[in-house]
């Protein structure tokens, strides 16, 4: 069994800690992103449907504006379309496999031709404009900001410190870069203490894996598809 290194935000940090127990790894939980709600306003007129490209969007509403329950919802990936369905929305479309190119392909493909796109500060890609560019007419709207983290959690600063982890699993690329940041930080500070040599990186795409290559890890694994499933399968700590 391995021991495990979770930097997600704080609620699916603790989901994804409690499956690696039950699968009898070891885990400790240091989350890199805090995740903020911020106020927004609903557009005028309503949209045909809502997209979401990350699965903190749908948990930032808090609760769901009625008008938008029972609309379509399109979700980049499963773990976003569970985010959803567990924030109340009521017509989740999962067949996204989070690729953002698949799923303005999917909204196209509906025969939505408005859609409210809920989103934190921070967005890969531009989805808002290949949807525009398809001829549907998209708004965006931020509900959440997330924040990074300044310092390991102390059960996480200690377990690298003391090389005690197998697998750092790491979810976005700016979580990644600053997972870096911060490990580079504690070498720094005890000079000859950390073997990266040591630790091997789980990241969930090849863009995740690009701010910490060549950081002498003993491997960084990319997950086949952008989930959580396939980053789990490809480290083999499902």
């Amino acid at each position: 069994m391995a021991r495990v290194l979770v930097t997600r935000p704080a609620a699916d940090s603790a989901r994804l800690a409690a499956r690696l127990r039950a699968a009898g790894h070891t885990v400790c939980e240091s989350p890199l992103l805090e995740v903020v709600p911020v106020a927004w306003t609903l557009p005028d007129p309503l949209p045909e449907a809502s997209m979401f490209t990350s699965r903190q969007a749908p948990a930032a509403l808090g609760d769901v504006p009625a008008v938008l329950r029972d609309l379509p919802v399109f979700p980049v990936g499963p773990g976003t379309a569970a985010a959803a369905r567990a924030a109340g929305f009521t017509d989740v479309r999962a067949d996204g496999d989070g690729d953002q190119r698949r799923l303005v392909e999917q909204v196209a493909a509906s025969g939505s031709r408005s859609v409210l796109f809920l989103s934190g500060a921070e967005v890969r890609g531009d989805p808002v404009g290949a949807l525009g560019a398809l001829g549907i007419t998209a708004e965006r709207r931020v509900v959440y900001e997330a924040h990074l983290a300044e310092t390991f959690s102390p059960e996480a600063g200690a377990a690298l410190t003391g090389n005690a982890l197998d697998w750092v699993l790491l979810f976005s690329p700016r979580t990644a870069r600053r997972f870096r940041q911060l490990y580079e930080a504690l070498g720094g500070a005890r000079p000859g203490i950390l073997r990266p040599d040591t630790l091997r990186l789980g990241c969930m795409s090849a863009a995740v894996a690009r701010p910490v290559r060549d950081g002498g890890w003993q491997s960084v694994v990319i997950a086949e598809a952008a989930t959580e499933a396939a980053l789990l399968a490809a480290t083999a700590l499902a």
